[in-house]
């Protein structure tokens, strides 16, 4: 950064500059054109000064975030890539063993075991319905077509049943 002096060096303070020494000495007139030739000068040195203030934190920020943006990627890769190489060489020394398959596949048993209760629920619900059912025509008189109304309406019961629990 640039010193007070050398930024205001048109405008004095340096005893190696007589000239400038001299510029101080006069006092300040004004004219139709605005102030004298020397505080102009002074004017645009600070104006000069502080672009240039702003413009190399602007250049600093920029290159901060360049680098942090550079560095993060080749930190994503070097994880995604070891992690690869790690698996890798895992599957390569020894592939899964039986309990790292039978805790894969652990919802799907779960799943399984659920719908063979269920098969069996309905299986059994079957079983005691046709007990009851020929037990009930065996001990009662039907006509031929009662007896044949009877024995069509248990499936259509059976249907009606999962379709009402199918709706809810």
């Amino acid at each position: 950064m640039a010193d007070l002096y050398q930024v205001y060096a048109n405008y004095g303070g340096h005893s190696d500059n007589l000239q400038n020494e001299e510029e101080e000495e006069q006092p300040v007139r004004h004219n139709r054109s605005g102030p004298t030739r020397s505080a102009a000068q002074a004017q645009e040195a600070q104006q000069q000064y502080s672009q240039q203030a702003v413009q190399q934190a602007v250049q600093q920020a920029v290159q901060q975030q360049i680098a942090t943006h550079s560095n993060q990627p080749s930190q994503q890769q070097s994880q995604q890539h070891t992690g690869k190489e790690h698996f890798s060489s895992y599957r390569k020394s020894n592939d899964y063993s039986l309990w790292d398959k039978m805790s894969t596949k652990r919802p799907e048993v779960i799943k399984l075991a659920v719908f063979s209760l269920v098969i069996v629920l309905a299986i059994s619900i079957d079983r005691m319905g046709t007990h009851y059912l020929t037990k009930y025509i065996t001990d009662n008189i039907f006509t031929n077509f009662q007896e044949f109304m009877l024995r069509l309406s248990y499936p259509v019961v059976v249907i009606l049943f999962l379709w009402i629990i199918k709706a809810l």
